[in-house]
């Protein structure tokens, strides 16, 4: 399982252009691969590892092209193998299936992508003002603190209090109150660096 982690570390780190080429090696080695092995044994199944990679790590449309890329290099793999069929248009209907099997799984796994990261940024995220919540903020503040150990720097926290913010709630009602706190979030988010960290405890 950590080798599984330390693996999906690394390939979330390559560059889109690094995972697109990958990708296209990995679809030519298992053509080359399958050319080789000759008809009888299918690689088909394989195909999948370039498709998932893209998928997750490049996209949606980079595992669409993968898919694309991964049937027809399968129909090219057999054909040049010496595949013959009883009708011409076997091998294209064998080459559909598999692109929409191919396709399936890479579009639920990049939409599977795309949930977990929405998951991972609401988790970490203030709904009403967008700011990092009680969780982000311990988290910065932690990783702040060992930076600060490390370089002995120091570094700043402020706390602010909105006073008489009850009094707003109960005059202008919650959605008065809500339209103040984003105010002063998108104030405090304009007024602070890159590198600041503003949370909402």
């Amino acid at each position: 399982m950590a080798a599984l982690s330390f693996l999906m570390d690394r390939l979330g780190r390559i560059p889109r252009p690094g995972l697109l080429a990958l990708g296209a090696f990995l679809i030519v080695l298992l053509g080359l691969i399958d050319f080789y092995t000759g008809v009888e044994i299918s690689f088909a199944v394989f195909y999948l590892i370039p498709v998932s990679l893209l998928a997750w790590f490049a996209g949606r449309g980079a595992g669409l092209a993968a898919t694309a890329c991964s049937a027809l290099t399968w129909l090219i793999a057999n054909r040049l193998a010496g595949e013959t069929a009883s009708n011409p248009l076997v091998p294209i209907w064998n080459m559909s299936t598999r692109a929409v099997f191919f396709g399936v799984v890479g579009l639920l796994l990049s939409n599977l992508h795309a949930l977990l990261d929405l998951e991972r940024r609401k988790a970490r995220t203030d709904d009403l003002t967008g700011l990092a919540n009680t969780r982000a903020f311990y988290e910065a503040a932690e990783m702040e603190l060992r930076r600060t150990r490390r370089y002995k720097r120091p570094f700043t926290i402020a706390y602010m209090d909105i006073d008489d913010f009850k009094g707003i709630n109960d005059s202008g009602g919650h959605l008065a109150g809500d339209a103040v706190l984003r105010i002063i979030a998108t104030a405090l988010r304009s007024g602070v660096r890159g590198t600041d960290s503003v949370a909402r405890l």
